[in-house]
């Protein structure tokens, strides 16, 4: 996972303030598990205390063999994250009922380009080619530049697997290649 200093704090701060409406509080929720997904942590509890700190409500599912799902749920449900911790590498997917793909995808890229300027490659997969061609759904894939474990974001939509159609929903997810 990576740093973000500043910006995170602008997401923290940002998120103090009342919004005015359900989208507008899904919006808000899903950037503020974005950036703690992708932050940079001194250890696994520190990582899952920054959710239980921003008001996530945790469930934890024990997968077996030392492999642990914990589930973080926003206020009003508004968006959801599930942080994998086990024998594999860590993962982080969030997930939304209130935003779709192509719309997270511009979030997710303007949020990276703010935070750190030309260093993720986007990767724009089409979406379902039975939308006009004008409405065509767009998921972005991005992947860190620069670095020997890159950081991989790819958006898709929540109802399917890795499926990229625009049915209201997104699943972002997030992790270090390895």
């Amino acid at each position: 996972m990576r740093g973000f200093g500043l910006f995170l704090g602008m997401v923290f701060a940002a998120a103090s303030v009342a919004a005015q409406s359900h989208k507008e509080a899904a919006r808000a929720n899903v950037a503020i598990a974005v950036e703690l997904c992708s932050a940079s942590y001194p250890s696994s509890e520190a990582w899952l205390g920054a959710f239980r700190a921003a008001g996530f409500a945790e469930r934890v599912e024990n997968l077996g063999n030392g492999d642990l799902n914990h589930h973080f749920t926003a206020p009003a449900d508004t968006a959801s994250a599930v942080i994998y911790l086990g024998q594999m590498a860590p993962d982080c997917t969030v997930t939304t009922r209130y935003m779709g793909v192509t719309e997270t995808s511009q979030m997710i890229g303007a949020m990276l380009e703010q935070r750190s300027p030309g260093k993720y490659l986007r990767s724009d997969l089409p979406g379902s080619t039975a939308a006009p061609a004008d409405q065509s759904p767009v998921c972005a894939v991005f992947t860190e530049r620069g670095v020997e474990l890159p950081e991989l974001i790819a958006i898709s939509s929540a109802r399917g697997d890795n499926i990229c159609i625009e049915d209201g929903t997104s699943r972002i997810y997030i992790a270090t290649l390895v």
